[in-house]
């Protein structure tokens, strides 16, 4: 099954968007397209349909049952976006299914990489609940970065609203999977007029400095069309950040005009993830 490379660069990486119910998941990990890497899916506590959570190992089911409630029904870490509070996948289901597909794949110096997962927190009473089920059920392959990434957004950004999460996501992550990639940005607005500032990583620079525990790596999602309107930070950002981990890079995401794409692709392979569409 030739899924995936195990020696692509950054540039390279191909993502899997909003994989937030049990059809679409299934739909990327039964494709036979070598096209997709990382499984990008949104987490926030809610509402399962038509599921057995008394089938989940007994500490998950446990430390849930304490979460509060709603309506008479567990709030549960599902995979879905804001503002749907209802899904068919469940954060535990959606583990399982990706470490069953992972261990289901051939061995040897020719095999496929293993498929990685973007989990991108949507509320931070989600955050606790979702790290303890990685606990659970990541396997160490949790140690390797480009594996398992841990996003939100926890700075107001070019247009942005006030974000829901403080910088305390940081430390949560990072004390529990230091070897994580950690992926952490801005809010935005889709008016594109605004672009990122010198002070927009001013902020961020002053929250990984004060990390209790610095991450291995630590990627900037930035919308395209924003970073494209003021480049020079992009090095900045980069250079500043690389004196506090060890590796550093940009993920760039959203819509993007044929312009904006042809700049995404001359910046370092390296250290430049590709996640956008034509505008």
């Amino acid at each position: 099954m030739n899924y995936r490379s195990s020696r692509k660069l950054a540039r390279d990486i191909t993502f899997a968007h909003a994989v937030n119910s049990k059809s679409k998941l299934h739909e990327v990990l039964d494709s036979k397209s070598p096209c997709v890497d990382m499984l990008e899916a949104d987490i926030l506590m809610g509402h399962l349909k038509h599921d057995n959570i008394f089938s989940w190992p007994f500490d998950i089911v446990f430390g849930l049952l304490s979460a509060p409630f709603s309506y008479g029904y567990a709030r549960l870490p599902i995979m879905s976006h804001p503002p749907d509070i209802y899904s068919d996948l469940s954060l535990v289901e959606f583990l399982e299914q990706v470490v069953g597909f992972n261990k289901s794949l051939p061995t040897g110096e020719d095999s496929c990489s293993p498929m990685g997962v973007k989990l991108d927190f949507k509320d931070p009473e989600s955050v606790s609940f979702g790290l303890d089920a990685l606990e659970k059920i990541w396997p160490e392959s949790s140690a390797v970065p480009e594996m398992l990434w841990l996003n939100a957004d926890i700075l107001k950004g070019p247009g942005g609203r006030e974000p829901r999460f403080t910088s305390n996501f940081i430390n949560q992550c990072t004390a529990r999977f230091p070897q994580a990639t950690l992926s952490v940005g801005w809010t935005v607005t889709g008016d594109i007029s605004e672009g990122y500032t010198s002070e927009h990583v001013d902020e961020m620079i002053e929250l990984l400095a004060s990390a209790q525990v610095l991450p291995s790596h630590v990627t900037f999602p930035m919308a395209a069309a924003h970073a494209h309107k003021n480049p020079k930070i992009l090095s900045s950002l980069l250079d500043r950040a690389n004196k506090h981990c060890e590796r550093v890079s940009v993920t760039l995401w959203g819509p993007a005009s044929r312009k904006v794409q042809a700049w995404c692709h001359s910046l370092a392979a390296e250290s430049t993830f590709i996640d956008i569409k034509l505008a």
